[in-house]
């Protein structure tokens, strides 16, 4: 079978069709119960990736159209450098006959002439072949963590009043739908570094700077996918912005909404910020998103603050998964 070659600049649109069904075939294995993504939401938002962003990828295409990929994405960033991430999917018609292992070294030898030296790639349990993969071509791991879902329906109640309550009066709390506000744009930039906080575990990453302009080109981003997304900010008595909570959602399948970062800058916590974003945004979210069913969010399982508020709010399991990393002159010596 040949493999072919693309980066983000010959992207066409029927190929990227042609991917989302691969995507879709692939989530009857990891996701069944979930809608099939929209291939037009795709083909918009790759027209409009932020200039940061660089996109390499190797498919297999038989009868049934693309079978197998590997995606490279490379961020041009004033950090992590050294780093590239690794997408990698073959269905299960075309494993087993050493697609993925050529994937791999076409992957690598691409990161390696780019000068970056660690790759980072993800398994899942519902794939229990590519833990053992990643493992095989000297992958380890790097953080543990968990998908975990909450069912709308299954709020305990009263949760939302009494979290929605605030304990002071220092503080005061917004919700923007759509874009950041101009007049907060800086200061949005500024805190949302407070992710950097998260738990990393064994990973070998720095300090991601966000800017402004990434702000503004996610959003172009986003808006052309398709996607609505709420965040909520908590303004300290000051002015200072001082937590964050992020929600957004496909409106073509509205029903699953995603759960990006939650964070309070460390000299605010104690106080139940991050419980009142949660719970205001989740309010808000059953007001402008009615087919909201539930809420996925990924934790690091060494993350035991956000664990323990999620567990209270009724999140559960959903799936396991483990952030595995590679020296990439490492994987290239196992791939030959």
């Amino acid at each position: 079978m040949n493999i072919e070659h693309r980066n983000k600049s010959n992207l066409e649109p029927d190929f990227i069709r042609a991917m989302v069904a691969h995507g879709n075939r692939h989530r009857l294995e990891t996701h069944p119960d979930d809608p099939p993504a929209n291939p037009e939401d795709m083909v918009a938002q790759l027209a409009h990736l932020p200039p940061i962003i660089d996109l390499e990828n190797w498919s297999v295409s038989d009868q049934n159209g693309v079978g197998a990929h590997a995606m490279l994405q490379v961020l041009n960033m004033d950090t992590n450098q050294h780093l590239v991430e690794l997408d990698l999917v073959i269905e299960p018609h075309l494993r087993r006959q050493g697609l993925g292992t050529k994937l791999l070294r076409l992957a690598a030898q691409h990161a390696q002439s780019l000068g970056r030296t660690l790759m980072m790639a993800s398994s899942t349990d519902r794939v229990a072949a590519g833990q053992f993969f990643l493992e095989r071509y000297g992958f380890t791991r790097g953080l543990e963590n968990h998908v975990n879902q909450l069912k709308l329906e299954e709020l305990p109640d009263g949760l939302i009043q009494t979290w929605t309550t605030p304990s002071t009066s220092d503080y005061s709390l917004e919700i923007w739908h759509g874009e950041i506000p101009e007049a907060d744009l800086v200061a949005y930039a500024k805190l949302s570094q407070v992710m950097n906080t998260a738990p990393k575990d064994d990973l070998e990453i720095e300090d991601f700077h966000v800017t402004p302009e990434l702000i503004r080109q996610q959003e172009t981003m986003r808006k052309a996918g398709n996607i609505d997304a709420l965040t909520a900010v908590v303004r300290h008595q000051s002015g200072e912005l001082v937590g964050l909570n992020e929600l957004s959602w496909r409106v073509s399948r509205a029903s699953i909404v995603s759960q990006g970062g939650t964070g309070v800058l460390p000299d605010h916590r104690n106080h139940g910020l991050g419980r009142w974003l949660k719970a205001a945004n989740i309010q808000r979210l059953l007001e402008v998103n009615p087919e909201a069913r539930v809420i996925r969010t990924g934790n690091a399982d060494s993350n035991a603050a956000m664990l323990k508020i999620n567990h209270q709010m009724g999140f559960k399991p959903y799936t396991a998964s483990i952030l595995w990393q590679g020296d990439i002159a490492t994987i290239l010596e196992k791939v030959q």
